[in-house]
């Protein structure tokens, strides 16, 4: 009898993990999308029979016309792709904020409740709330009372005491996203909390006994313990950049689809940007591949 090795059963296990999410793909997913690249490849057409799916001629009409024709979808298109330069820095940021909540200091309770309102609160309403006061008062538009970052004068400042007009430009924007990089962070600050949270006080204790200071222990023990939890969140990031509630591509998509009736040339932009987000996550995977190997 075939003795059962630790591999195989751990492979085992993560399939019985998943087979509730493939069961539910197969049941309720998988033929939706079929019919979504078939609807991409056809004209979509209304009568007085209801709708009917008719061939074309070039079956790659919608992705030429999506990507060469549509004077919109691609500049949106570039917009979503561009927004993931924020995504190192959010991951950052909640690396450094799931260690320092990791730390024991009084209210430390407390912090980490307040860290997790957005997770409890409608993010969409109150992101878009502090979104336009914050933009409303890096372009002087709101007042002193009724400001939540009233930095306009900070900024005359810095431009009064000969700081290039770059410099202020990018803390204005740094202003005015920072309510985003908060509330996107939160639930990569939680993973990185239990992960912290998770390693053995050993590991520290023999750093300390041989001498490491507290940046050599961060480097030595916490960064590669962290480093398959900063992959899990890099693509959490990705994912939710190209899904926020925000995105002009998904709102171009949504009104060409509910609107305009345009099902055949949304299914195909639809598809378009899934090969875009794909190509993002493959990448993000071969960007980490060399230092997951190093640290196994």
């Amino acid at each position: 009898m075939k003795r059962v090795t630790l591999k195989t059963s751990r492979e085992a296990i993560g399939y019985l993990y998943i087979l509730p999410w493939l069961l539910g793909f197969a049941l309720f997913f998988l033929q939706p999308i079929a019919q979504l690249i078939q609807l991409s490849f056809t004209s979509f057409e209304l009568n007085a029979g209801g709708m009917s799916l008719l061939p074309m001629e070039d079956m790659w009409t919608h992705y030429k016309n999506a990507l060469t024709g549509d004077g919109r979808f691609p500049m949106y298109l570039t917009g979503a792709v561009t927004n993931l330069l924020t995504v190192p820095m959010t991951v950052f940021f909640s690396l450094i904020s799931g260690l320092l909540l990791s730390y024991t200091f009084k209210g430390r309770t407390i912090m980490r409740v307040a860290f997790f309102l957005p997770l409890i609160v409608s993010a969409s309403v109150i992101t878009t709330l502090i979104r336009q006061n914050a933009g409303e008062v890096v372009m002087g538009l709101s007042d002193t009372g009724s400001s939540l970052f009233n930095t306009t004068d900070l900024m005359d400042t810095l431009l009064e005491s000969g700081f290039p007009q770059q410099i202020v430009d990018l803390l204005s924007r740094l202003v005015t996203n920072i309510a985003d990089l908060v509330w996107k962070s939160t639930v990569q600050t939680f993973i990185f909390l239990v992960a912290l949270l998770a390693v053995p006080r050993s590991y520290y204790e023999v750093a300390q006994i041989e001498g490491a200071t507290a940046w050599e222990s961060f480097w030595k023990v916490t960064f590669p313990v962290s480093l398959p939890f900063v992959l899990v969140n890099t693509v959490y990031t990705v994912i939710d950049s190209f899904s926020s509630f925000d995105n002009n591509v998904i709102r171009y998509i949504s009104s060409a689809a509910n609107h305009s009736l345009q099902y055949d040339y949304a299914a195909a932009m639809s598809w378009i940007y899934f090969l875009v987000m794909t190509a993002a996550l493959g990448l993000t995977f071969l960007a980490f591949n060399p230092f997951l190997k190093k640290n196994r």
